[in-house]
């Protein structure tokens, strides 16, 4: 058996107020705003996220509307796990986030607690250690190292990644949970997939909107497009992605797949 949990409720006064607050404060992708029988299904989660997205649901009549800010009796609601804990805080505050607990180094992590437009507490929260089956980083070889880092600088900050340092073998950028490495190959020979190796890298995309956002940016920075944005359901139920590639041939891929195939 494999379950999940797809979706968690948030009480909100005005659709598009907390759609506003969610994705221009928080910095939150809208995955989905779908009219539904005079109410809207709106859907929000953060970036890079594969997992539990936020439902914003309107406030009906006075018992709901005095839920707001305050659906679990002033305990923190929602926990929001970050990569980077110190670059978040500062980014909210300067948006004007309140805060309603200073930033505290717990045996777990770095958590401070904030609240929402509503009042809601909020976990800020980067969790130590990594847990087991999960991919730190990939290095990739490339026959021009300065073409490539280019390449890479304009096009991985599309796919949610950022330059974080550089090592003596070349940049690093970092994802939500991987980073990526660029190293000089010994052979400037075009990659080839079906050698022995690496056959592609395919990134996480958190929404299918996202795949179809990249693809027009792509295209105008003349990367080549191998595959536009389609779905492959022989893969897994809803997957959807655009299939392109870097300099030396390596194929890449940004992908959207709603649930891990079981």
């Amino acid at each position: 058996m494999r379950q999940s949990i797809g979706y968690v409720a948030l009480v909100v006064r005005d659709y598009d107020e907390a759609i506003a607050f969610f994705t221009q404060t928080l910095g939150f992708e809208l995955v989905e705003d779908t009219p539904i029988e005079g109410k809207r299904w709106v859907l929000v989660a953060p970036p890079g996220s594969r997992g539990t997205s936020l439902l914003l649901a309107k406030a009906q009549g006075p018992d709901q509307l005095a839920r707001l800010g305050d659906q679990t009796g002033g305990r923190v609601t929602f926990f929001l796990h970050t990569d980077d804990f110190w670059r978040d805080y500062r980014a909210l505050r300067a948006k004007g986030v309140a805060f309603a607990r200073a930033p505290k180094e717990e045996s777990y992590g770095t958590v401070a607690v904030f609240r929402d437009l509503y009042g809601n507490l909020w976990d800020l929260l980067e969790l130590k250690g990594i847990a087991s089956g999960a991919v730190h980083h990939i290095d990739l070889t490339v026959s021009d190292h300065a073409r490539s880092t280019e390449f890479y600088e304009r096009v991985l900050p599309l796919l949610g990644f950022r330059r974080s340092h550089d090592v003596p073998e070349g940049p690093i950028w970092a994802g939500a949970q991987l980073e990526i490495g660029l190293a000089p190959a010994s052979a400037a020979t075009p990659h080839d997939r079906y050698a022995p190796g690496l056959h592609h890298l395919a990134l996480a995309a958190p929404s299918r909107a996202a795949v179809d956002a990249v693809y027009p940016r792509l295209v105008e920075l003349g990367v080549p497009i191998l595959d536009p944005p389609a779905e492959y359901p022989r893969y897994a139920p809803g997957y959807y992605a655009v299939f392109f590639a870097d300099p030396d041939g390596i194929k890449l891929e940004y992908v959207y797949v709603p649930r891990w195939p079981t």
